[in-house]
């Protein structure tokens, strides 16, 4: 491994990771300083985080353990442009899409290579709970992953790879939102309120807000609450706007890079694992 004492060493990369939300919560995270994670009891899809199952009784004790957050997570998209998405997740195109951009060094797991994962740059240095600075990108298939445990001291324990890709994995139903996902360790959040877990690690590479065609007050109120509440941080407001023949709600931005080319990118980080835990604090470089 290159000498990582020297982030030069590294071949990093640009990427942008696009959060489409409801204006409310732009308020919230941009008057607050914080970014509330997402636990995996909270997900839209109810077989999320469930391994494949040989029995009833197999698919009940895992429903169970569904219900134990050991884990939060922060949810990405490659695109801006989903017209699904501003539909869903940015209340009827009334809300926006934050645009977080920043350079990333592409990673791979010791014990398994093909759970695709990037590294935040220039974080490296700065924070040892290194998982929350790792970008994973979300695998869509028709089968859910199988669970594999090991034993020790007469108890079961899910490995880490197992884990991993079943925080990792989703149904096809979802390849549409081209998913990036930050994991967050619960035990050690920036601010905890009313029961749920916040984070602001990830507020300094807020570059853009693209506000939806039906938002209420329109682009020069969010210019105006933008400046009121950031006044040192320079935030680029722009809007989204129908395409005039497709299906298509478009944005300025362009996207992240595909899939294609980012698994074409050469691995520069090996993740270590020294426990099975699915706080993550046990990832090392």
């Amino acid at each position: 491994m290159k000498n990582k004492n020297n982030l030069n060493n590294y071949k990093s990369h640009k990427i942008r990771l696009f959060q489409y939300v409801p204006w409310n919560v732009v308020e919230t995270i941009i008057t607050n300083g914080y970014m509330k994670a997402t636990l995996p009891s909270e997900c839209n899809d109810i077989l999320e985080h469930i391994g494949a199952c040989t029995s009833k009784k197999d698919f009940a004790v895992q429903r169970e353990l569904q219900k134990i957050n050991t884990v939060g997570m922060l949810c990405f998209s490659r695109t801006s442009k989903s017209s699904t998405m501003w539909g869903h997740y940015a209340d009827h195109h009334r809300g926006a899409v934050l645009v977080f951009e920043m350079d990333v060094i592409k990673a791979h797991y010791e014990m398994k290579q093909d759970i695709l994962c990037f590294v935040i740059k220039d974080r490296l240095k700065k924070d040892s709970d290194l998982i929350k600075n790792i970008i994973h990108v979300v695998n869509y298939s028709e089968r859910r992953p199988s669970i594999i445990f090991h034993e020790q001291d007469k108890q079961l324990f899910e490995i880490l790879d197992s884990q991993i890709k079943r925080f990792t994995n989703k149904g096809d139903d979802w390849k549409y939102e081209q998913e990036m996902r930050i994991f967050l360790d619960l035990k050690n959040p920036d601010y905890i309120y009313g029961g749920k877990y916040f984070y602001n690690h990830l507020l300094p590479y807020l570059k853009q807000i693209v506000v939806g065609v039906n938002h209420e007050y329109g682009i020069e109120y969010v210019k105006t609450f933008i400046k009121k509440y950031r006044k040192s941080k320079s935030i680029k407001i722009s809007s989204s706007y129908f395409n005039n023949i497709g299906y298509i709600t478009e944005t300025e931005l362009e996207d992240s890079p595909s899939l294609e080319i980012m698994k074409e990118w050469p691995s520069e980080i090996i993740l270590y694992d020294t426990e099975s835990d699915l706080s993550y604090r046990s990832i090392s470089i």
